[in-house]
């Protein structure tokens, strides 16, 4: 299932909907964490790719509640990987 399969008739989820979603992804973040990491040494990569869409849909469900924006998190990983590239003195 690829972006162009979006249905944009699909009921965008409301305040109630994404903070039971975040509490449930917080109970099973961590398990869906280890199926990623279990994914990127024993499935292939249609699999590994699907728990990935898992671990980020309740990664991004958990910003939500917290009036967070993704934006934050693509800022956080933006910084990292300058850090990264910068040589360290």
């Amino acid at each position: 299932m690829g972006l162009s399969s979006y249905d944009p008739s699909c009921r965008p989820l409301s305040d109630t909907d994404l903070l039971g979603l975040g509490v449930r992804s917080c109970a099973e973040g961590g398990q869906k964490a280890v199926e990623t990491a279990l994914a990127a040494v024993t499935e292939d990569d249609e699999r590994l790719v699907a728990e990935l869409a898992d671990l980020w849909f309740r990664s991004n469900v958990l910003l939500g509640p917290r009036g967070l924006d993704v934006r934050k998190v693509e800022e956080e990983l933006a910084r990292r990987a300058c850090s990264l590239a910068s040589p360290s003195s």
